[in-house]
């Protein structure tokens, strides 16, 4: 469902945030009127809304912690000041008081738009837009013209989650992004890098072109009975993991990693009776599961981090060639 205002309001506001109702000052001087709760997380002091202008412009209000605040902000200045991507959804305005950070609001998500009867072209456009610059993060502008999908924009968003990450350097000791996307070195807590990204997004272009009973999708993950990092751990093992590429990524980890040793009784786990089952070898009849296709999500899941495609790569891949990016 694309976003709306199903979330209840809080009853009262004991933290001095924004109720439904209240009209805010931005320090640009613009009024915007909060509508609802988009979205409110226990245990986590973010709350978003919506919000409106008189002009009836819609607007994402996101409340942050102050120290998150700052960090957000200071690397979202920072990308302003060099240039504005169309592919980033940065942020219009702020109120500095409230710590809160103002964007403009998009129709739909990509977990959500992907499950509408969208053309491979437009699949294909919106994946390529994506690589510019991960599920819910990518936000779709569209419109619905004459009973067809117009597709307006395509957009990175919560860069208030990102971390720039100097060059040489990585991110260790931390488990990165959602568990349903995570690379398996993101599950080890690295190091992880741009490579962790194109992982990430393989799952990502699986998803948009579901394969049946072979996906990652977040229902089959339900289970009370099933650990639902046992049954990620153990898809990309089988799907991904060839005997060469899986002690690669070991020796990526290194030898003191815990992960090497949790990995590793993952994997035994496969014997006659559970068969891996090697995306090289699946074999689907339907549009669009051609052996580019194929060869990008390969390219894309490599366990040899030094053999993932890049995000340019990718871009000159031939599966996007039909496609103005």
């Amino acid at each position: 469902m694309p976003p709306d205002c199903s979330t209840p309001s809080p009853a009262q506001n004991e933290t001095n945030n924004p109720v439904v109702g209240s009209r805010l000052t931005s320090e640009s001087g613009r009024q915007y009127s909060i509508e609802c709760v988009l979205q409110e997380k226990d245990h986590r002091p973010e709350i978003v809304y919506i919000a409106s202008r008189d002009d009836g412009q819609k607007f994402v209000l996101k409340d942050l912690p102050p120290s998150i605040f700052k960090l957000a902000y200071d690397m979202q200045r920072t990308l302003i000041t060099q240039e504005r991507s169309p592919y980033l959804r940065l942020m219009r305005d702020i109120i500095l008081e409230q710590s809160i950070l103002i964007y403009d609001y998009a129709t739909d998500h990509l977990l959500s738009f992907a499950q509408k009867q969208i053309p491979l072209a437009i699949r294909k456009r919106i994946l390529g837009d994506a690589l510019h610059v991960k599920e819910n993060n990518i936000l779709v502008n569209y419109e619905n013209v004459d009973g067809k999908i117009v597709v307006k924009s395509v957009q990175l968003g919560d860069l208030e989650d990102a971390a720039y990450v100097p060059p040489g350097s990585d991110i260790v000791g931390s488990k990165v992004g959602n568990q349903l996307w995570r690379s398996p070195e993101a599950h080890a807590q690295g190091p992880v890098n741009s490579p962790s990204d194109m992982f990430s997004f393989g799952i990502i272009v699986m998803y948009i072109r579901p394969f049946p009973n072979r996906n990652f999708c977040p229902q089959e993950m339900e289970d009370p009975e099933m650990e639902p990092l046992s049954i990620i751990l153990e898809r990309q093992l089988s799907y991904f993991a060839e005997p060469d590429t899986f002690d690669t990524l070991l020796r990526h980890l290194g030898p003191e990693s815990p992960w090497c040793e949790i990995l590793t009784v993952v994997r035994s786990g496969f014997n006659e009776q559970n068969r891996r089952k090697p995306f090289r070898l699946w074999k689907v009849e339907k549009p669009g599961f051609d052996q580019d296709f194929m060869d990008l999500v390969g390219r894309m899941t490599n366990f040899d981090l030094v053999k993932r495609i890049t995000a340019r790569e990718a871009l000159a891949h031939k599966w996007f060639a039909d496609v103005e990016c």
